[in-house]
């Protein structure tokens, strides 16, 4: 018999994954992001704060998006 092989291509929008989310995983989502925040904020201030110098209250790096959530 023979066999078929198709390669798909699907792109879908940061708003269609969230919308397609329950509440239980928006939650989910939500902390996990939340806990990414924080830890960069917090390598943030250790940064400043190894370098001698005072951190702006809400100022986070521009690593976001690095490494793993």
């Amino acid at each position: 018999m023979p066999k078929l092989s198709k390669q798909f291509h699907l792109e879908i929008t940061v708003e269609q994954f969230l919308e397609a989310c329950s509440y239980l995983e928006l939650q989910e989502l939500n902390m996990r992001i939340d806990s990414h925040l924080r830890r960069a904020d917090h390598e943030a201030r250790r940064k400043a704060y190894r370098e001698g110098r005072d951190l702006e209250e809400n100022t986070l790096p521009d690593t976001i998006g690095e490494g793993s959530i």
